[in-house]
């Protein structure tokens, strides 16, 4: 009996992990928005319908869903016109079901060698949260039916909750003078209606009481063309003495005409950093120190392709810190690639829904739920994933959305 429950614990892993993946691949791609949602219900079809026969084939024939089947007579053919569609049915489900086994040992190994070898990254030197749960202050800031019931029969939602995250980075190439520089990053808003203004109004007024130097908004603004009226009294409000940089997510597609969204951004007072790089500068005695800041829209926005290596903006008389801001986390390999020091992303919100001891199922990320959220080090760059301000649809279980005040340190 106890092995018969774990090949059942072992093909629950290995079926979810494989549908889950087979998610996550799809939303990491530059595919249309139709094709992602017909790729959703059949994978959601094939979760329960292949769930379903699973359960069968195991009450009804549990000794096929035995490791041992396939030495035994999993691979014994059938006497001599004794084939029948149901035969054929039953040995192709019991192939699956030992394929899914096969697969829960990859999972579940790859899970304890994330565990066992996740460190905090030497980079980083200091980080704690602060919690705002802002409704209780605001009980009215969910708009339409189906999103107030989400949040009222979820247990624990934090989709009002906002975690400040104050991280502090030390890399020994900063420039000395940008010492102590303050950067807030926010990312995923996704403006879709369903949570009003007076929301994203509280976590803009965090943002601004931190008096960053810099703010960088990592992609996916809005969902809605009926939000675009909020880009100025909301985004509007954001002010940095260094600026405050913008690149676009694949969310930001359904606004049809993208040039007139990024004038608007642009009007609103954010920079554009797509595709080209914006220099801040100070000086540090005889010796000038830039600051570089480039944007990462791909694969859904071209642009970043274009851009040249680091080493050709370095002069002999400066000294040199690069910052790439990317929409997916995906995008790493790219800016290791192009000599970044450090990179921002998001895209992923943490993955929405972390379970206990598991962590979170699904994230849009070609590495899957590896990359979810957090810091990471890529041997040479530093990366931080948000977990995002906000999602397209109302869901979230113990992954609060993310404001992140992160200080650079030379050291």
């Amino acid at each position: 009996m106890i092995v018969s429950l774990l090949t059942v614990v072992g093909f629950v892993i290995g079926h979810l992990g494989f549908w889950c993946t087979v998610f996550n691949q799809i939303h990491a791609t530059r595919c249309p928005r139709s094709a992602r949602k017909g790729s959703e219900l059949l994978t959601l079809a094939n979760v329960m319908i292949l769930g379903i026969m699973a359960l069968y084939l195991w009450i009804m024939y549990p000794q096929w869903t035995m490791p041992q089947f396939y030495w035994t007579q999993g691979w014994s053919p059938p006497a001599a016109g004794a084939w029948r569609s149901t035969d054929v049915t039953l040995r192709l489900m019991a192939g699956y079901w030992h394929f899914c086994l096969l697969l829960s040992l990859f999972f579940g190994g790859r899970w304890v060698y994330w565990q066992v070898s996740r460190r905090r990254p030497g980079f980083v030197l200091e980080q704690s949260s602060e919690m705002f749960d802002f409704e209780d202050e605001e009980p009215e800031l969910l708009q339409g039916l189906p999103t107030q019931l989400i949040h009222a029969l979820l247990p624990g939602s934090q989709l009002l909750v906002l975690s400040v995250d104050s991280k502090t980075f030390a890399f020994p190439q900063l420039p000395v003078a940008f010492d102590g520089y303050r950067i807030s990053q926010l990312s995923d808003l996704h403006f879709t209606g369903r949570i009003g203004p007076a929301y994203f109004q509280r976590v803009f007024e965090q943002c601004m009481a931190w008096q960053p130097d810099m703010i960088v908004i990592t992609g996916d603004l809005l969902d809605k063309p009926k939000c675009l009226d909020w880009i100025e009294p909301l985004l509007g409000r954001l002010r940095a003495p260094d600026g405050v940089y913008f690149i676009l997510g694949n969310h930001d597609r359904r606004i049809k005409d993208e040039v007139a969204l990024r004038q608007r951004l642009e009007r609103a007072g954010m920079v554009n950093s797509n595709g080209r790089y914006l220099s801040v500068e100070r000086s540090s005695g005889e010796r000038r120190a830039r600051l570089w800041v480039a944007g990462n829209e791909l694969p859904w926005y071209a642009g970043a392709e274009g851009l040249v290596s680091t080493g050709s903006l370095r002069q002999a008389d400066t000294d040199d810190f690069f910052i790439a801001l990317s929409h997916s986390p995906d995008q790493w390999p790219w800016a290791k690639q192009v000599g970044f020091d450090l990179m921002l992303a998001g895209h992923t919100h943490g993955g929405q829904v972390r379970l206990p001891v598991i962590g979170p199922i699904l994230a849009p990320s070609r590495y899957g739920v590896r990359y979810a959220s957090g810091e990471f080090d890529l041997g040479g760059l530093a990366l931080q994933v948000s977990r995002g301000v906000s999602g397209a649809e109302p869901l979230r279980w113990n992954c609060p959305p993310e404001l992140c005040q992160l200080t650079l340190r030379c050291g």
